[in-house]
């Protein structure tokens, strides 16, 4: 059975950019509008624009505390389980707009659902799509399966640290160590840079969301 195909917009002040968006992302079926007590009235003008073009089938809107990131996560959820079987729904997150936290939020959900998330900025005169890399369930499942893991990443930054420093810390041995940084490798979360493992923005990304 075809999914339904939900787009999370977090609503700023600015709305060209997020309308500018259904150029490159389409058959949209539904569109959850992010926004706060101050960008209330944006998020009614992109409702009435996508209506009044007919681009989604439905609009809905979400209104939370802008910099509270476990109030967005709770309200988006409440609004996702209300409207749908969470299985039958694919999201897609338009993270061009919001507060960073709004924005952050909907990328979290998308990963979290194995969807997708893109994000649209203005080059001089032209309005350019890119899409964000995804973190899968599957990265998250695996640092969250046992407490070394998520220690071990604790202990790698951007200036790095070699294999004999993070054994000595942990407290394990190299070769236990050195699995799970060529997992981490694999997942992108760190790279080896002569005798060090450096962390890269994905692995910061993982590191604050899961130690912070």
């Amino acid at each position: 059975m075809k999914k339904i195909r939900v787009l999370l917009i977090p609503v700023g002040e600015e709305i060209t950019p997020l309308l500018h968006g259904f150029r490159y992302v389409t058959e949209i079926d539904d569109v959850i509008l992010i926004y706060s007590r101050e960008t209330k009235k944006f998020a009614k003008q992109i409702e009435d624009r996508l209506l009044k073009m007919q681009l989604v089938r439905r609009v809905f809107k979400v209104e939370c505390k802008a910099e509270n990131l476990s109030n967005i996560l709770k309200e988006i959820t409440s609004k996702l389980k209300e409207l749908y079987d969470i299985s039958r729904i694919e999201i897609i997150s338009n993270i061009t707009g919001g507060t960073k936290i709004m924005a952050l939020s909907c990328y979290m959900l998308s990963s979290i659902f194995n969807g997708s998330s893109f994000y649209i900025f203005k080059d001089g005169d032209v309005m350019k799509y890119i899409k964000v890399p995804t973190i899968s369930s599957k990265l998250i499942e695996f640092l969250k399966e046992s407490e070394i893991r998520i220690k071990i990443l604790s202990y790698i930054n951007e200036n790095g640290i070699k294999l004999d420093d993070l054994s000595k810390l942990l407290g394990r041995s190299k070769s236990t160590i050195i699995y799970y940084l060529d997992k981490f490798t694999e997942f992108g979360l760190v790279e080896k840079l002569e005798n060090k493992y450096k962390i890269t923005d994905l692995g910061k990304f993982m590191k604050a969301l899961l130690l912070e």
